[in-house]
């Protein structure tokens, strides 16, 4: 009795091990992969105009002609790209 036990939890246990080894495959193949888009744009990682961004945050941003806390951070970092700061 207690081979007859033995023989079907090995042969689960067997089975189990290659799911776990067999579902990460599947997790990837439906959810890891970047989507595959027709877009080809051009490079965009470039500001779309020479204007700091303190002058750009006054004309977009809330209250136009007022500048807030978001632009004080963008100047920063435009400061930082730069290498100036």
């Amino acid at each position: 009795m207690e081979q007859i036990f033995f023989g079907v939890f090995y042969n689960v246990l067997a089975i189990l091990m290659i799911l776990i080894a067999i579902i990460p495959v599947f997790i990837y193949f439906k959810y890891g992969r970047e989507p595959k888009i027709t877009y080809q744009g051009i490079y965009e990682h470039e500001p779309p105009t020479k204007e700091s961004p303190a002058f750009v945050n006054a004309l977009y941003k809330g209250n136009v002609g007022s500048v807030d806390m978001n632009a004080f951070k963008a100047t920063i970092l435009n400061l930082v790209n730069k290498k100036i700061y």
